[in-house]
């Protein structure tokens, strides 16, 4: 999953071809599909601006979507996929499309991998059954609750000249990734220096992060999921906790 968000990054920032045809491997990792029947919208970025279009979401899992358009998108394009959620709340996950294929009814069919995977309680809140995850999950990476074991950072926006580092209240952070608190909204796909700091309030750590879902959420507070661009080592995130 990591692999697929650099390339992600690479297209963001200028340095990747235009969209291209691209393979993925099965998911071994068997995650189940759930029908739904949400709709919701896609964001593209073009020219520097947003075109947005409906979409039906057709099934959803905790690694991706598919969706129902009214026009094609290239294999490998990235998207902001929003989706209504619980409580009047409007999720946006930063995806990609991995096939596109054309229906009879003139509309188009696209599978879709989501940047980072959703977590169960992600899924739920937008309408998939009430399930744990399954005892076979193989995602290994811990992912510790910051209230419990508050972790203290600084954020600023990459390639915003008037962005200016900031604090940022933690939700929660694991090797590959953290999530966090704010009152602006950062678009899915933003790119954030993150300074992590120590036990003693020190600059530990200064690393990349790439905005793969945020949530709107009643009182104007947004909630940010983050990918790293490299995985912290277990002594980095100790130093954290």
């Amino acid at each position: 999953m990591l692999q697929s968000v650099f390339a992600l990054w690479r297209h963001f920032i200028g340095n990747a071809p235009e969209a291209q045809a691209v393979s993925v491997q099965d998911d071994r990792r068997l995650w189940d599909r759930h029908a739904t029947e949400l709709q919701g919208s896609v964001q593209v970025a073009k020219n520097g601006a947003r075109d947005r279009t409906l979409a039906s979401v057709r099934d959803l899992s905790c690694a991706g979507a598919n969706l129902l358009l009214d026009r094609p998108l290239a294999p490998g394009q990235m998207l902001s996929l929003e989706l209504p959620a619980a409580d009047d709340e409007v999720r946006t996950v930063l995806a990609y499309v991995v096939r596109c294929i054309p229906n009879r009814d003139g509309m188009w069919s696209l599978g879709c991998l989501f940047a980072r995977e959703l977590s169960m309680t992600d899924l739920n809140s937008l309408g998939a059954p009430k399930i744990s995850a399954p005892d076979d999950d193989k995602r290994i990476w811990v992912r510790y609750d910051c209230v419990r074991c508050p972790v203290r950072a600084n954020y600023r926006k990459v390639g915003d000249s008037a962005s200016e580092s900031q604090p940022v209240q933690v939700l929660d952070i694991s090797a590959a990734g953290i999530g966090l608190s704010v009152r602006s909204p950062l678009d899915a796909g933003s790119l954030l220096t993150l300074d992590l700091l120590d036990k003693r309030g020190r600059n530990a750590l200064t690393i990349l992060a790439c905005v793969v879902h945020t949530t709107s959420r009643v009182g104007g507070e947004y909630a940010v999921g983050c990918n790293f661009i490299r995985e912290l080592s277990e002594e980095e995130l100790q130093s954290l906790l």
